[in-house]
């Protein structure tokens, strides 16, 4: 359970300071998808964030628990605030669908190939930013 809890704390902490990965929709069976949307203005730039999380391999229950989770930590900081972040609006929701179709981008089999990440909604210079950091947790990019 270790791997599920940091998948779920990479993605919340990310969605509020609009630096999370997306999922892109895979030729997976959805076990479940956590689909978060964030307005902000993180340091003077405009973010309006569409990010998914979709469940590949997680037992169901668990990545339910994770999502629900990764919605209070991310209401909590949007609560306390943080510097230079004025959050808009932000929702986290779990989805038993799995993830809207057509992203920009997805970062896939994170957390040991248990979860993919996918993204809307973002410019050609935060794509890139995701990109990376796809790459720095592991996961393997991939565009639209």
């Amino acid at each position: 359970m270790k791997n599920d809890k940091n998948a779920f704390t990479l993605f919340g902490l990310a969605t509020v300071l609009g630096l999370g990965m997306s999922y892109g929709s895979m030729a997976v069976a959805s076990t479940g998808a956590c689909v978060s949307h964030v307005s902000a203005n993180i340091m003077g730039e405009e973010i309006n964030h569409r990010d998914c999380v979709q469940n590949v391999s997680q037992p169901a229950e668990v990545f339910r628990q994770g999502c629900e989770d990764t919605a209070a930590q991310s209401d909590n900081l949007a609560e306390e605030g943080i510097d230079g972040v004025e959050i808009h609006e932000q929702s986290t929701e779990y989805v038993s669908a799995g993830c809207p179709a057509d992203p920009q981008g997805s970062c896939n089999g994170v957390s040991n190939g248990e979860v993919n990440y996918l993204y809307w909604n973002r410019t050609a210079a935060q794509l890139a930013e995701t990109q990376q950091a796809c790459g720095m947790i592991g996961g393997v990019w991939q565009e639209g």
